[in-house]
């Protein structure tokens, strides 16, 4: 990962584009956490591991919405993305948003954040019976946990 990130950062040079030393080594070490992550075949649920089934996107049941949130970093311009789609029970796109903001975070944060945005989304259009999900395994278990998070996520207003 520290190669492959010190490559992309000298591309970048090659292109006049100033780069800092500390970026190199944060946009590794991301990198390098979201390859850790996808390399998980099990989570921990209550202290007991479990295997993960893969999972496809499926319909909802009339009248529910499902909304799938995704957050993402973006180290070079220094912000974080988000984006969520709503569909309905056909599969058929309801509605959509997507926001940016100025601040590079840990991905977790981002992923936290980026469901905020979503629930704030969800209540905004007064939605009321909606799915919600996220491709961030360690955030749903989390969530789906229960427990007092004393990470930089857990003291987000989620």
């Amino acid at each position: 990962m520290m190669c492959w990130s010190i490559w992309h950062h000298r591309n970048q040079l090659v292109w006049k584009e100033w780069i800092n030393i500390n970026d190199v080594t944060l946009f590794a070490k991301l990198n390098f956490e979201e390859w850790i992550n996808a390399q998980k075949l099990s989570i921990v649920t209550n202290h007991v591991p479990r295997q993960v089934e893969i999972e496809h996107w499926t319909k909802t049941v009339y009248p529910r919405i499902k909304v799938n949130v995704d957050g993402a970093v973006f180290l070079d311009s220094r912000h974080f993305g988000y984006g969520c789609v709503a569909r309905d029970s056909l599969g058929m796109v309801v509605k959509a948003k997507h926001g940016s903001k100025e601040v590079v975070f840990e991905p977790l944060l981002v992923e936290a954040m980026s469901i905020k945005e979503a629930l704030s989304w969800i209540k905004d259009r007064g939605w009321t019976d909606v799915i919600l999900e996220s491709d961030c395994l360690t955030m749903v278990a989390d969530l789906n946990n229960n427990k007092n998070m004393v990470s930089p996520y857990g003291s987000c207003s989620l």
